[in-house]
């Protein structure tokens, strides 16, 4: 199903068609008008070119009218084969219609809201119909059952005529739009970003993403350019201070050697000054108990560091490689 986008102003257009979902515009010149568009002709060219088709609504109300200006807009530089000519169903627009097929310009037809308009639409030549569809639902029609019931139609009688959905105002109408067999929807941009954004709020996908990660990734990967690390020999105020650096909320203690000793948290920072009060900045490390640290080498997954999380109940890993230290993941660092 296409999906055609309703403006008329150019940054818009511009902005919206760079998401590659945007299969054509829609836009009248008599809006871009009421947004102080001076050079009409030169801003309908430009949305031409971003998209592979163009459907445009002429100026004016009679069949004279209707001719002249869109074979006018053709002359611009519009190329016949991506623009769609825009007119309402009634007899001055089913006339013009039949006579801009006979001089190779497509047309659709507008506010179609029952089956016979759409019959007398395709049988004009009508290379598209727009079926109005929150106009219908309002009216207490079944607009979904016009749109089964236009392409039943138009297969039956081989008409080569694709069928728009328009007046398109919530993702409901998007939703029974693509259940009935549309063709294409015409939205305006506040739909449209309600339609993108069903692809950024997607919980399952993200979960699932998420898992594929934690296991084709290794812990190597998620190792972030610092690596806090004191010695033995140093007092808890220097730990700090490389805690601080790290911005980790731990730091790594080793000895002269560089082998692990341990790790120092923020944790037990606040245990030492319930237990030393305010002279803790000043105490070794090394008269301090350590734990055999947590650790995990660097090659192996990050699902196997998920795990060891939630073992251990910790929030910082120290990671290694050959047995010697090379880096600490916090466990933030698994919300890839």
């Amino acid at each position: 199903m296409k999906l055609y986008l309703e403006t008329s102003e150019l940054r818009e257009a511009e902005k919206l068609v760079k998401t590659n979902l945007i299969d054509g515009i829609v836009t009248n010149p008599d809006i871009m008008g009421r947004y102080g568009t001076g050079d009409t002709d030169s801003l309908i060219l430009k949305l031409s070119k971003l998209s592979e088709h163009l459907h445009i609504e002429p100026k004016g109300e009679t069949f004279e009218v209707w001719v002249t200006e869109s074979q006018r807009l053709i002359a611009l530089g519009l190329e016949k084969e991506k623009t769609i000519i825009s007119l309402p169903v009634t007899e001055q627009g089913i006339k013009a219609c039949k006579e801009l097929k006979a001089k190779g310009i497509k047309v659709k037809i507008n506010f179609i809201y029952n089956i016979h308009q759409a019959y007398l639409a395709m049988k004009s030549g009508a290379s598209a119909i727009s079926i109005m569809t929150s106009e219908l639902q309002d009216k207490g029609y079944d607009a979904f059952s016009m749109i089964e019931e236009s392409i039943k139609m138009r297969d039956q009688y081989s008409y080569d005529c694709e069928i728009v959905v328009a007046s398109i105002h919530s993702m409901d109408n998007v939703r029974n739009a693509i259940k009935a067999g549309a063709d294409a929807i015409s939205i305006p941009n506040s739909v449209f970003f309600s339609l993108q954004n069903s692809l950024i709020d997607n919980p399952i996908a993200e979960r699932f993403m998420k898992k594929n990660r934690l296991q084709s990734a290794i812990v190597r990967d998620i190792i972030k350019g610092s690596s806090p690390k004191v010695g033995i020999k140093s007092t808890v105020l220097e730990a700090v201070v490389e805690m601080t650096k790290g911005g980790m909320g731990a730091v790594a203690v080793v000895d002269e050697s560089d082998e692990l000793k341990g790790v120092f948290t923020d944790g037990d920072l606040r245990r030492q000054i319930q237990s030393l009060g305010d002279d803790v900045l000043k105490t070794n490390l090394a008269d301090l108990a350590f734990k055999t640290p947590v650790s995990i080498d660097a090659d192996q997954s990050l699902s196997d560091l998920s795990i060891l999380f939630k073992d251990k109940r910790i929030d910082n890993i120290l990671v290694t490689s050959a047995g010697k230290l090379i880096g600490m993941v916090d466990i933030q660092d698994l919300n890839l």
